[in-house]
């Protein structure tokens, strides 16, 4: 009798044990998966994300890097922009530059008068890689013409070997070479998203290694490979001229500088006065 009263006991525990493990395969099956995991990362629209305006870099971006700046913070002159500069004139098909009759330092800027091209050249001390300026379009007088600014280095100072330049106006820019044989090829053109703005100071930069060109400006950043590769040049130039005498508007640098190959640099944010050639 107690031996059936025991195994009757067993039995009855035995059921609820498998009564229990169907409830809670049930409950499993019945309760919904836990949430995914809950991410803290949050990912702006792209019409918040906000870009540098027109010409200028944003905050956080590596500052350029350069051998030489120029500031031209000095008094102003009548003519030529002082000692390690080469003031020239209009090229003359091949023959030397004529000394320039127009550009000089006027309020800290090198600017010129909108009378003929004018053309600031300084050799270095290596071969320049990369090229720049700072400035701004004005207005000087009601004339409908207006002003094209370049920047460029060259193998000579007639600046007419080896040749890399970037020239532009308010409304469109072009990226030229000119080969050892004096020939000149468009590597690149075009016009800017928004015509700039009188006023407003723009940055442009060029650079070269010799098989490649590469420039940024206000909303452009170009690179290019060139058509022939050239040898990169120890000449520095920066020009202005007239698209028709005289010009209603001018191009003021404020600021000018290179990278030579080699030599020591600084950021162009800081105000350093010229090194000495």
């Amino acid at each position: 009798m107690r031996g059936d009263i025991a195994w009757e006991h067993a039995r009855l525990a035995i059921n609820r044990s498998s009564c229990l493990i169907s409830v809670v395969l049930m409950l499993a099956a019945c309760t919904p998966k836990p949430p995914p995991y809950d991410s803290r990362e949050i990912l702006l629209p792209s019409s918040t994300i906000q870009s540098a305006p027109p010409g200028q870099a944003m905050p956080d971006s590596p500052p350029t890097q350069a051998s030489f700046i120029d500031e031209f913070d000095r008094p102003d002159t009548t003519s030529g922009l002082g000692d390690g500069w080469d003031m020239r004139g209009m090229p003359q098909n091949g023959q030397p530059l004529l000394p320039a009759a127009d550009g000089y330092i006027k309020d800290g800027h090198f600017t010129y008068a909108g009378k003929s091209d004018a053309i600031a050249v300084r050799q270095f001390r290596s071969p320049v890689t990369s090229i720049g300026a700072e400035g701004q379009f004005r207005r000087i007088n009601p004339a409908n013409t207006d002003t094209t600014m370049m920047l460029g280095t060259g193998g000579d100072n007639n600046l007419e070997t080896n040749v890399v330049v970037f020239l532009a106006n308010r409304s469109s820019w072009e990226l030229r070479s000119r080969l050892v044989s004096g020939t000149l090829k468009t590597v690149a053109s075009g016009t800017f998203a928004h015509m700039l703005e009188l006023g407003h100071v723009y940055q442009f930069v060029l650079s070269c290694t010799g098989d490649r060109v590469g420039v940024t400006g206000p909303g452009l950043t170009i690179s290019k490979p060139l058509p022939i590769p050239i040898s990169t040049g120890a000449f520095g130039f920066w020009r202005e001229s007239p698209n028709r005498i005289p010009a209603g508007e001018v191009f003021d640098f404020d600021k000018v500088w290179a990278l030579e190959d080699g030599q020591p640099t600084m950021p162009t944010t800081a105000s350093a006065a010229a090194p000495e050639h």
